[in-house]
């Protein structure tokens, strides 16, 4: 019986997984362990404490953790293809730890925290058997060292699909750990999550337009073209707005664009030109400060259009307006995310 499914990063067709058994609560003075089914004590929940000042590294490799972990602190520890299907860690703490070739899926994290030098790569994970509630984790760090195995890919599956299916259960885990992170003290989790769920979710709306209704019919390329377009353009002025806004963790360059903004469309109005005569004519500058003000915060920006004036000055207008209220969808949300989060 092979070991796990063909999408999982630990796969092996020809291991069922190990047999052998060792105890949580008795690797005090181990360096770790190397194919084994790791355990805690009947009806039981294992409890350890591996700090950093122990200073002895531990290292994991091909076992399957079947337990509960709880009020543990985990530090300095490698995890190397090992799969966590069955076991459930509630408010242990994960520092300076690596997880490589790892399987998620069928973990439970509850009330856990993975400091920012823990590390992921090369893991796996289903979106419906992975649980996490109320754990602060790096959703960028997680979700970027998610991968799909192509190597043991079934009959009538591509690469492709497979790595379209991906996509969308990279959105599934995104969600999950923005909700998890939700409430937690430290903003950047949730900051993080919130960009994650955003570029997944984009992400995901272009691979549903990439393939049909049946599972693996692929969209014809010009059709795919064609439907993706309006999601694709969605998703420049979404990456646009959250690299202005730092996905909401700050209104600095937001408050630069608007003075830019405001500079820029100053001078416009100050040094204005007849498009038919090309004659220049010089205003005051404080009086075209206030109108590059009124129109860019869209207040009273009715009384600065002219019907009758040329076509240059109302492109000019328009385009003012447009950068307000750009402005406006930039800073609302943020200043809104941070008061009512």
């Amino acid at each position: 019986m092979p070991r796990g499914n063909f999408w999982e990063a630990t796969f092996d067709p020809d291991w069922d997984g190990p047999t052998d058994t060792a105890y949580l609560t008795n690797l005090a003075g181990s360096s770790g362990l190397v194919m084994r089914r790791v355990v805690s004590d009947v009806g039981e929940a294992a409890s350890v404490t591996w700090r950093r000042r122990d200073q002895i590294p531990r290292h994991f490799q091909k076992c399957d953790f079947q337990l509960e972990v709880e009020h543990s602190s985990i530090s300095d520890c490698t995890f190397t293809d090992c799969r966590f299907k069955g076991s459930t860690w509630r408010d242990v703490k994960f520092s300076n730890c690596t997880f490589c070739g790892c399987d998620f899926s069928g973990m439970t994290l509850v009330r856990c925290q993975f400091m920012s030098d823990c590390s992921f790569a090369k893991n796996s994970a289903s979106a419906e058997l992975f649980r996490i509630d109320e754990t602060a984790i790096s959703a960028s760090a997680f979700i970027s060292g998610l991968q799909t195995n192509l190597d043991y890919l079934p009959n009538g599956v591509t690469a492709e699909y497979q790595l379209a299916r991906f996509v969308g259960t990279k959105h599934k885990i995104a969600k999950a750990i923005y909700g998890a992170t939700r409430n937690e003290a430290d903003l950047e989790y949730f900051y993080e999550a919130y960009e994650q769920l955003v570029r997944c979710t984009l992400a995901h709306r272009v691979e549903r337009c990439r393939f049909g209704q049946q599972p693996g019919e692929r969209t014809p390329q010009w059709q795919f073209v064609v439907r993706s377009l309006p999601v694709r353009l969605e998703g420049w002025i979404v990456r646009l707005s959250g690299w202005f806004s730092d996905w909401g963790r700050s209104i600095v360059k937001a408050c630069v664009f608007f003075l830019v903004v405001v500079l820029v469309f100053s001078v416009l109005y100050t040094v204005g030109s007849d498009p038919l005569t090309f004659d220049v004519t010089v205003r005051d500058f404080g009086d075209a400060l206030v109108e590059a003000l009124n129109i860019t915060l869209v207040a009273g920006y009715t009384a600065h259009f002219d019907a009758s004036a040329p076509l240059a000055s109302k492109v000019i207008w328009s385009l003012n307006l447009i950068c307000g209220l750009f402005w406006y969808s930039l800073i609302v949300p943020v200043l809104s995310r941070r008061i009512l989060r």
